[in-house]
């Protein structure tokens, strides 16, 4: 962090939460934002926050970003992910680590245009790792590395896999980086929204016939599905808990109704929930800067 970060324009510090192909609405709030003439004085992110984030902090265009977000299929996705069954996970990420050189290449974090930082999982430790200087394109690859789709990275004598497993939404992190007003979204599933809804009770008294759960037709996954359930079911319950102990001054939460975690070709729609989400609290958002000046 800049020495001189608290003297800076005013601004917020915004944090992007992981959340798959949900965190595609990252890119929304970043257009919104820009058209509110919203400052950003710092992003911190995590997973696919952090790749959005980066991105921005060294200056691409919200339009580049957008583009890229809403051209997205599911073969693209597919080809950026493909198995190759080693180094830990379902893929080494040779096509996404050249996806993220392509944007990064060589950058140091310390000098980006805007501040940034991420989070990571020490897979050894299970401490969560700040990675807010040194090289970009580890930090963002560790950072988005879900354990079984990607393999973890090695970075500064560490592996280091997704920062979602253990801080889906690093707002304490950010507070303790960036003084100021700082604003959090969230793309995580409700618990309501994720889950599936249980079987009836079994009914026992009267002549009713009693319901045998064992009965029950519940749908079969696959491997992605499996994963995919687990990873919201996790994230759900910690996003739950860090808003008892660290909260933001602004919440955005798109309304993402069914995309999935792996649902990349829905990327316009992504966009356009955050980039509402973000108009709708524009009063907020408003008197949150007003408070930085």
């Amino acid at each position: 962090m800049p020495t001189d970060f608290a003297k800076q324009q005013p601004g917020i510090t915004l944090v992007l939460g992981s959340g798959g192909a949900r965190g595609l609405a990252h890119v929304g709030v970043l257009r919104a934002l820009e058209e509110l003439k919203i400052p950003i004085r710092a992003i911190v992110g995590c997973s696919i926050g952090a790749e959005i984030g980066a991105f921005y902090c060294t200056g691409m265009p919200t339009a580049t970003l957008e583009a890229e977000a809403c051209a997205t299929r599911w073969w693209g996705t597919l080809r950026l992910f493909f198995p190759d069954f080693g180094g830990g996970g379902l893929s080494r990420g040779v096509a996404i680590t050249q996806y993220l050189y392509d944007r990064l290449g060589d950058r140091q974090i310390e000098d980006f245009p805007l501040p940034f930082a991420c989070v990571a999982t020490d897979m050894v430790t299970g401490q969560e790792v700040i990675l807010s200087s040194g090289p970009a394109l580890p930090a963002v690859r560790a950072s988005i590395a879900l354990p079984v789709m990607l393999a973890p990275q090695r970075h500064g004598g560490r592996i280091l896999a997704d920062g979602g497993l253990i801080d889906p939404v690093p707002i304490a992190v950010a507070r303790a980086l960036f003084p100021g007003p700082l604003v959090a979204v969230l793309v995580h599933r409700t618990q309501r929204e994720g889950a599936w809804s249980p079987p009836p009770a079994p009914r026992t008294g009267g002549d009713e016939p009693t319901e045998d759960i064992a009965d029950t037709v519940i749908p079969d996954l696959n491997i992605l599905q499996a994963l995919r359930r687990s990873v919201e079911i996790m994230q759900s319950h910690l996003v739950n808990l860090q808003m008892r102990f660290a909260s933001a001054d602004l919440i955005l939460a798109p309304k993402l109704e069914n995309i999935q975690t792996l649902g990349f070709h829905k990327g316009e729609v992504a966009v356009m929930a955050g980039y509402q989400a973000t108009h709708e609290a524009a009063a907020d958002l408003g008197a949150l800067l007003q408070q930085s000046t």
